[in-house]
């Protein structure tokens, strides 16, 4: 299971990650912060809406936002599709999910083909997808 507050982005070519930090008792190694250069998903707003709308438990809106659940109430994650006049730009995603149907999720934006990073919102920096794993898991450091 994965809890989280994130924005997820495309990422056109792997950063070298920084010096290790803390968070909470989980190790990671932030990334420079990509700036106002990150490109957009290669799959359309249009395209992630499309897909994800018919989902079971899933309600998703037109402007973007999405409220996804389980059966029973373990976990519910809210989002938004954010796009721009290049596309689509990132994904806010925040709740508790888990890490299969988080996976099923990152598929329809092109992972694992596309490469991903992933803001980390409580600490404000950008990790790898490992290390986002590692710091939205349920499990101990």
């Amino acid at each position: 299971m994965y809890e989280f507050h994130t924005l997820i982005y495309a990422l056109a070519e792997p950063l070298p990650p920084g010096q290790a930090e803390n968070w909470q008792g989980k190790t990671c190694h932030p990334l420079p912060s990509p700036g106002e250069t990150q490109p957009p998903f290669e799959v359309s707003f249009d395209e992630v809406l499309a897909v994800i709308a018919p989902w079971k438990r899933m309600i998703a809106e037109l402007d973007g936002s999405f409220v996804w659940t389980s059966t029973d109430p373990t976990w519910q994650v809210d989002g938004l599709l954010m796009e721009a006049s290049a596309g689509l730009q990132y994904v806010e995603m925040r709740g508790r999910v888990t890490c299969e149907d988080f996976d099923r999720f990152l598929e329809v934006l092109g992972w694992p083909t596309q490469a991903l990073m992933f803001e980390w919102v409580p600490a404000g920096f950008y990790v790898t997808e490992a290390d986002f794993r590692h710091l939205a898991s349920q499990e101990n450091a």
